[in-house]
Order: C-alpha cells, then structure tokens, then sequence
C-alpha cells in the first residue's frame, strides 16, 4: 500500500496522473483529490485554448498538435475519473456516483462537495482512511491498553 499522507499538491498530482490511474480501490484524501482537481481545471482550461488554436490553423502540424492536447486531454480526464471514484470512497460511496458527473450542474456541485467534505475516520468497506489510519490505531491500542 502506498502512503499518500502528508504529501505537497505535486505529489498527489504526480501519484494521480502515473499509479493513481489505474487505481479504481481504496480512498483518496481530500488534499490529493482537491488539488488534482485544481491542477485538472488549469490543464483543461489552457488545452480548450490551445485545441481551438489549432483547430483554427491549417497544415499537418496543427493536426498533429491537435492529436497530442487530445491524448492528454483524455489522459487527465481518466485520471480525475479515477481519483474522484477514490475520493468517493473515502466519503462512504460508491464509485458509480461518479456517473453524475456527466449531469451539468449536478458535476460542478459533485467537485466541489467532494473536495470539502471530510472522509469518514473510521475504516469503511473501500478501506482504512488515508487520513486518519494512524489515530484509528493508536485510538484501538489505547483501548485495548485500558481493557
């Protein structure tokens, strides 16, 4: 299990857009999630920029850089779907939530309540938080300790 604790925005980025790809188990914190979310918006927001530039242009290499703001326009778009079914986890629902995304205002709605809710501390069906695994043990070996 990799430990995702703790980490700066371009971590969770980094972990987002190469391992976190195909990772469609466990939980992802708000941080990793927030800020891939961000991350996300600044690269969709300058690549529609660009494809309209190059759709506007002529010739093969604007056909080729079109090609390439595609593939990795549809790269971070697979990559925010995995890390939103994460994140999703980590509030105790299921990944198909998801889906809802696709309805206009129902998705910027779904962005944002899933960047600001906080996960649920316990562990739940998707795994043990990402966030608070260490006080959930340290709360269990106390209570054990007292028994």
């Amino acid at each position: 299990m990799i430990d995702r604790s703790s980490r700066p925005p371009s971590e969770y980025t980094w972990y987002c857009l190469t391992s976190g790809l195909t990772n469609l188990h466990g939980r992802a914190r708000r941080a990793e999630f927030g800020s891939f979310l961000v991350f996300s918006t600044v690269y969709l927001s300058t690549a529609s920029g660009i494809q309209f530039g190059l759709l506007s242009a002529s010739g093969p290499l604007a056909r080729v850089g079109s090609l390439i703001v595609g593939l990795a326009t549809f790269w971070i778009l697979l990559a925010l779907t995995a890390a939103s079914i994460r994140r999703l986890h980590d509030i105790g629902r299921s990944g198909w939530f998801v889906l809802l995304a696709a309805v206009p205002v129902v998705g910027i709605v779904l962005a944002v309540t899933g960047a600001l809710i906080d996960g649920q501390r316990d562990p739940n069906r998707y795994g043990e938080s990402p966030k608070y695994r260490d006080s959930v043990q340290a709360d269990r070996e106390a209570a054990r300790v007292s028994d």
